[in-house]
């Protein structure tokens, strides 16, 4: 997994914001800072949108994890 994954805009602006520069097939995760799992879905797309609007203003962790067992980790700043 490359270095090459971006996430725009963040902070993200009404609980939306795009992950992009993924290749092949990807499982993106979001975690509060407690580590409950908010959100899972698999995408084999190089670009997701990603909603947090239902969620509270905070910072949020996201995990990539490809096909290979490989993942990153970003941090998203969420606002409404």
């Amino acid at each position: 997994m490359g270095s090459e994954i971006q996430l725009s805009p963040n902070p993200a602006l009404g609980g939306r914001s795009v992950l992009w520069g993924l290749d092949g097939k990807n499982t993106i995760l979001v975690y509060d800072l407690l580590g409950h799992t908010l959100l899972s879905q698999e995408s084999g797309e190089a670009q997701v949108n990603l909603d947090l609007s239902d969620q509270p203003n905070g910072t949020y962790l996201i995990k990539i994890v490809d096909q290979t067992g490989l993942s990153k980790t970003v941090k998203i700043v969420n606002q409404n």
